[in-house]
């Protein structure tokens, strides 16, 4: 995959899988040794992607403002179990990016990889912005019930206007139809418009 040429000893703008896995470990190794799982050895020249290392990740969703509060709330539920730092990806695409992000650059710059959306107070108390966030970020009934009503009202108007402009289209080709061929005798004939066609091009047969 093409890389940036970020010093002397980078020969090539293109690496391996296997070099980028490994500079991968490089950045990942302290962390991931410290959560007590299968270490990763200080030399990885060798190393090859495998289960036995016990490398973990965990992907954020798209879907606008929803999905970042659905994802803040997963991580929140991670992180109550202490998992959050046994992740050594994340992956994150639209709306996952928003809280993904967020955390990524939190917990990058502080000391003890400090998690941004946990609660004060030993857990008792959320910071106010994350919860305006979750309280007003429901996914089908925003509003509760006036919600309801309000999704039945534009799943029928949808209804009407589908009937309104493709039902009168139907009716007039159905009336063309019938006042070109208005009986079956009119099938043994070639007719276009107002021309009888059938003398030039012969008679036609129901079979």
């Amino acid at each position: 995959m093409p890389v940036l040429n970020r010093g002397a000893d980078v020969k090539t703008t293109y690496k391996s899988f296997d070099h980028v896995f490994r500079k991968e470990m490089l950045d990942i190794r302290d962390r991931h040794n410290e959560a007590g799982r299968p270490k990763i050895l200080e030399d990885t020249a060798n190393l090859t992607p495998t289960t036995a290392l016990g490398l973990t990740g965990l992907a954020c969703s798209g879907g606008g403002i929803r999905s970042a509060a659905f994802c803040l709330g997963a991580l929140q539920g991670l992180q109550s179990k202490e998992t959050v730092r046994h992740m050594d990806y994340l992956s994150t695409v639209s709306g996952g990016g928003y809280v993904g992000t967020a955390m990524t650059v939190a917990m990058s710059t502080s000391t003890n990889e400090w998690f941004p959306f946990g609660r004060l107070d030993e857990e008792r108390r959320e910071t106010p912005e994350v919860r305006h966030l979750r309280d007003n970020s429901r996914y089908l009934l925003q509003n509760g019930l006036p919600s309801l009503a309000s999704a039945a009202v534009i799943y029928l108007r949808g209804v009407m206007m589908s009937v309104l402009v493709l039902f009168p289209i139907l009716l007039i080709a159905a009336a063309l139809l019938i006042s070109l061929n208005s009986n079956t005798n009119a099938l043994v004939s070639i007719q276009f418009l107002a021309l009888d066609l059938t003398s030039v091009l012969g008679d036609t047969y129901i079979l």
